[in-house]
């Protein structure tokens, strides 16, 4: 295995474990979803599954996006923390010299800001996704 691939799968791992814990108690499963080299390098892409949702991540040297679905409705992590109205309160995407810490700010904004999706009824997760269908471009230019 080359290195920078094993530096990947450790990575992953132990951003997994940071994950875990949050989605485990809120009955989450894992899922792996593809692995493999591309142009940008090695990869890894995964899913915590509960019933009618999921949230996809993948890593490639840092955290890359995370998408959440609820049914057949999906929002970015960025855009759910701006509709939230806590974007500015959120970690997750940050510029971390430590690559493990962008898990840990996803974890941050999971715990302290993601309940409804988590473990709540998703209405108000619904009811974002339906607006942004309606209107991808509704934050375009707001920082």
């Amino acid at each position: 295995m080359e290195n920078r691939e094993k530096l990947v799968k450790d990575i992953f791992q132990k951003g997994r474990g940071i994950l875990n814990p949050i989605f485990e108690r809120n009955g989450f499963k894992y899922f792996n979803k593809s692995s493999g080299n591309s142009s940008g390098g090695h990869f890894i892409s995964g899913e915590y599954r509960k019933v009618d949702r999921e949230i996809e991540f993948s890593y490639r040297g840092s955290l890359g996006l995370v998408i959440y679905r609820l049914g057949d409705l999906s929002l970015d992590h960025e855009t759910y923390m701006t509709f939230l109205g806590v974007k500015d309160r959120s970690k997750y995407p940050g510029f971390p010299k430590n690559p493990i810490d962008s898990f840990n700010d996803l974890a941050y904004d999971l715990e302290n800001f993601s309940g409804d999706f988590l473990k709540g009824s998703g209405q108000e997760f619904v009811k974002f996704a339906k607006q942004f269908l309606k209107n991808p471009e509704i934050f375009k230019g707001v920082p």
